[in-house]
């Protein structure tokens, strides 16, 4: 049933753990606002306060589409979200216990001093994303725009300067092109055509046909549960 109150899109992700770790997940970030939700066992999560230093990745560039650290050969620290000192919520979850973590906050678990397994499920909000965020929205349009550039905005497609592209870099360089790009900027602020109401429009729709496709792929899967669970149930009762 779709309840309106919570239109969105949500993933679920099943995790198990065996008592004794004292580390069963490093510090990470996960790219979406999530649910935890203990079904047997129990574990310890430490969620930490932001840090704007580490919403970078590594090649030092903003996390405007990345803000999940932590994760593959991302390999962070205690030390590098602050430490225990920077903790700011700690809780055991039992059986039934829920715990919201919102997008890009640091967190790590623990089994450590338990005696049972741990088994819980992530529900993960698709509505709260990296690519539901202004930063992303605002580059998309800007992309779109200078892609799908007109003759008058022949500025956009001027050649850099050579000071700009000869190797090697020269690092204060770029501060040639700090007066360039802010009268491109200034290009898109006086843009009166409809150019940026058409540029969001579009990039909001993507937007739009990613969570409805969302909405298809658990519509099957549910169609598709309750058909097996029905014939199922169906072969039990003639056996």
């Amino acid at each position: 049933m779709r309840n309106c109150d919570v239109c969105n899109a949500f993933q679920a992700n099943l995790y198990w753990s065996p008592p004794g770790l004292k580390t069963s997940v490093g510090p990470h970030q996960d790219a979406q606002s999530v649910f935890v939700i203990q079904l047997s066992g129990h574990k310890t999560w430490k969620i930490f306060k932001p840090l704007d230093r580490i919403k970078r990745v590594p090649n030092g560039r903003l996390a405007i589409k990345k803000t999940h650290r932590g994760k593959g050969d991302d390999l962070l620290t205690l030390e590098d979200v602050g430490g225990d000192s920077n903790v700011e919520v700690e809780t055991r979850l039992s059986p039934g216990d829920v715990l919201f973590i919102p997008r890009a906050a640091f967190h790590v678990t623990s089994t450590y001093g338990e005696i049972e397994n741990s088994l819980h499920v992530t529900i993960g909000v698709e509505t709260e994303t990296d690519g539901q965020i202004w930063g992303s929205v605002l580059a998309d349009a800007i992309a779109a725009i200078v892609s799908d550039a007109p003759v008058w905005r022949e500025e956009f497609r001027r050649a850099l300067p050579q000071q700009l592209v000869r190797q090697p870099l020269d690092p204060s360089a770029a501060y040639l092109a700090i007066p360039k790009l802010r009268k491109l900027l200034k290009y898109l602020e006086d843009t009166s055509d409809g150019t940026w109401t058409k540029a969001l429009g579009d990039v909001l729709k993507n937007r739009h046909n990613y969570m409805q496709a969302k909405w298809e792929q658990q519509r099957r899967f549910l169609q598709n549960f309750e058909e097996r669970t029905t014939l199922t149930n169906t072969q039990h009762d003639e056996l």
